[in-house]
């Protein structure tokens, strides 16, 4: 069935005002669809859609002796593992608003979150609980296990508050590039809306076999392995962690269909007696697709890499490029369906197609806002439109070609440079596995600065020159970074990104 046919028909079915799905339904739902079907894999370990189901009641009974219910708001802070399924649905199946958070969060980073969501009670794991020590919280802080050892009161059907479908049903913390983290409201029909719209796009049947290799609080997870999996009855296969044993292990699960990050596909590339055999879609998002990763997959695993796009803002799918001909890494392809665009200037005018503006998008899948932070919110928000502020150009056939993030955007003698096209060169060097291109402010001009990370036993002198001569071959004299900090290893986000706050830091102590 076509993408935007089975879009419609999933939207009547599961969205219609007189027959809404809560997303604090859907392991119920599962439960009842498919009790025998195994809902998650991990490591060693795996659980029926009846089974969590049953786990997850323990939990939600266990959080009503406690009194959370409908406007409480509870954190949940767990590594990828059952129990974070089993505590993420006993949660909402009280009715309260649950927040995954970033387990690499920072001391600071945490106390702001807790200062900001107020949250009635937090579940964290043995090994992150004692991140709270000193944060000042009057929220009790308890494990799943302390959950898990209250008194039984086993229910097979338990009664879920209905929830407004246009208020928020879970708050997804995120860094961006400067100051603290913002939370992210997204309501339940953000959620449902997003789901469908990625269950339509890559056709995503009952039998897959999902891989969450990313961690489990990411908005990429979140749809694809806590949502999307949940509503159409798949299975979820769950990587504990980046390692090459947990790696083989879950892929020796014969998983269909694998969404992750371009970091974890190069990372696959450089692994020995590794297959991708059985899976039938590669789904790279959450970061810039460098050609040098895109061809490494094609020629190892003879598999393509569809490169998608989002932001947790818009739950998170905006776009996805999924046909199967040779193109460059930075085509994000054609928007999922039900997702309005406009491409504009500065000054909020539409541009014609062609030209790189800042992408506008407009849907149900648009967060409702940043929890506690209204002028924020009023600074990507107008009238149902959000700023992604992205820079984007469509072509001819409509798809969407990615140029880098607005505020990236280097500025040289009134000529604008994007920093994603000299990392795509830089990538291209055999040594080099992570890049990131920032401005250099000086004398009231800017001018682009690399830096790469190289693997092995690399000569860094001799690496340099390279990188020089490769920008100079390929690029445009103007483009070509004056400065390249070579080293073993970039400061990267929770997700793999390149953390360019953190390079521009560096930059100004040097």
């Amino acid at each position: 069935m076509h993408a935007n046919k089975r879009f419609q028909h999933l939207h009547e079915q599961y969205c219609s005002s007189d027959n809404f799905l809560q997303p604090d339904r859907l392991l119920q739902r599962a439960a009842d669809t498919w009790p025998n079907r195994t809902a998650v894999v991990c490591g060693d370990d795996n659980i029926t859609y009846q089974a969590l189901y049953a786990a997850s009641t323990h939990i939600t009974i266990a959080l009503r002796n406690k009194d959370i219910g409908p406007n409480s708001h509870v954190l949940l802070i767990y590594e990828n593992s059952i129990p974070f399924f089993i505590c993420y649905y006993g949660i909402w199946q009280t009715g309260a608003v649950v927040a995954p958070l970033n387990t690499y969060l920072s001391h600071d980073e945490l106390a702001h979150i807790v200062k900001d969501f107020q949250p009635s009670l937090i579940i964290a794991s043995e090994k992150q609980k004692e991140k709270f020590d000193d944060i000042a919280t009057d929220a009790p802080i308890v494990t799943h296990d302390d959950l898990n050892s209250e008194p039984e009161k086993q229910a097979e059907h338990i009664d879920i508050p209905d929830r407004d479908p246009d208020k928020h049903a879970a708050v997804l913390y995120t860094s961006g590039t400067t100051g603290y983290p913002k939370g992210v409201m997204l309501s339940s029909r953000n959620i449902i809306t997003n789901s469908i719209q990625g269950i339509a796009l890559f056709d995503i049947q009952e039998h897959e076999r999902v891989v969450a290799s990313v961690p489990l609080f990411h908005s990429f997870m979140q749809n694809a392995c806590v949502w999307s999996t949940f509503l159409i009855g798949a299975t979820t296969i769950v990587i504990p962690h980046i390692s090459r044993s947990a790696i083989t292990q879950a892929l020796s699960h014969k998983p269909t269909m694998l969404p992750t990050i371009p970091q974890l596909y190069g990372l696959l590339c450089r692994l020995k007696d590794v297959s991708l055999s059985g899976i039938k879609l590669c789904v790279s998002g959450g970061d810039a697709l460098a050609d040098k990763i895109r061809m490494a997959v094609a020629l190892r695993f003879r598999r393509r890499v569809c490169n998608g796009y989002g932001l947790t803002e818009t739950s998170p799918f905006i776009s996805v490029n999924l046909e199967d001909k040779a193109e460059a890494a930075h085509v994000i392809g054609y928007t999922v369906p039900g997702v309005e665009i406009d491409i504009c200037d500065d000054s909020g005018k539409s541009m014609p197609r062609g030209e790189v503006g800042t992408l506008w998008v407009k849907g149900d899948n648009v967060m409702l806002g940043y929890y506690n932070a209204p002028e924020a919110t009023k600074e990507v928000l107008h009238n149902g439109w959000f700023n992604t502020g992205d820079l984007v150009q469509q072509g001819r056939d409509g798809k969407l070609m990615l140029c880098g993030r607005a505020k990236d955007l280097i500025i040289h003698k009134g000529i604008n440079i994007y920093p994603q096209e000299i990392e795509n060169v830089l990538m291209t060097h055999p040594n080099a596995t992570m890049a990131g291109v920032i401005a250099k402010h000086e004398d009231d001009e800017e001018w682009p600065v690399a830096f790469v990370a190289v693997s092995g036993r690399s000569n860094m002198d001799a690496v340099e020159t390279e990188l020089y001569e490769l920008c100079q071959d390929h690029l445009a004299h103007y483009k070509v970074p004056v400065a390249y900090y070579v080293r073993k290893n970039l400061p990267s986000t929770a997700t793999g990104k390149v953390d360019k706050k953190e390079l521009r830091k560096e930059l100004e102590e040097n």
